[in-house]
């Protein structure tokens, strides 16, 4: 039985340890570098993302194509430092790590703040509705344990400021939104 138990353990291990790789044994066989490249680019990594593949592919004896992926992040990163994907890259809530740095960014930041504005302002929006609904739910249980009158009225006006707050902040989101329609991004 503990056997069994340290195989499935060790299992366990290696098929966490296999998904910190960003790729496989086939993969690395099989690799387009200039799409590899290219898809890196898209997704907002650095050229020097491909060090995370060398080490992948080093354990199969495998080398990167480093032309051919530089070629193909050059032309991605083209494409990913432009207003529209980095409306998109900030709306989605990632991270911008300086990838358009090389080239003229001030068009991609404007686009990526303005998106990861409307991103923090919705997930603001969320967090309060669910400090909202925690308030409503322990009212709800409080109510059988007839609390005093004045915790209630605290209760109520906790609740009053909270959803005055979340009615201010969704009128922040509806102006951002409309800053996005007038830049053409929504």
């Amino acid at each position: 039985m503990l056997n069994l138990t340290f195989k499935i353990i060790l299992s366990m291990v290696l098929l966490v340890l296999a998904g910190c790789a960003t790729l496989n044994q086939a993969q690395c066989i099989s690799a387009n570098w200039y799409d590899l490249g290219f898809d890196n680019a898209l997704d907002g990594n650095k050229s020097s993302f491909v060090a995370e593949h060398t080490e992948a592919c080093q354990e199969y004896a495998i080398t990167p194509d480093f032309e051919a992926y530089k070629e193909g992040w050059l032309q991605g990163i083209k494409k990913f430092c432009s207003p529209q994907s980095g409306w998109r890259y900030g709306m989605a809530g990632d991270y911008y790590r300086n990838t358009c740095s090389t080239l003229d960014d001030r068009p991609f930041l404007e686009a990526y703040r303005m998106g990861r504005k409307l991103y923090d302002k919705k997930a603001e929006i969320r967090s309060l509705k669910s400090e909202i609904s925690s308030l409503q739910r322990n009212k709800d249980q409080e109510k059988d344990n007839k609390l005093k009158k004045d915790k209630h009225v605290y209760q109520y006006i906790d609740r009053l400021s909270l959803k005055l707050d979340l009615q201010l902040l969704e009128l922040d989101l509806f102006r951002l939104e409309q800053s996005a329609r007038s830049a053409g991004f929504w």
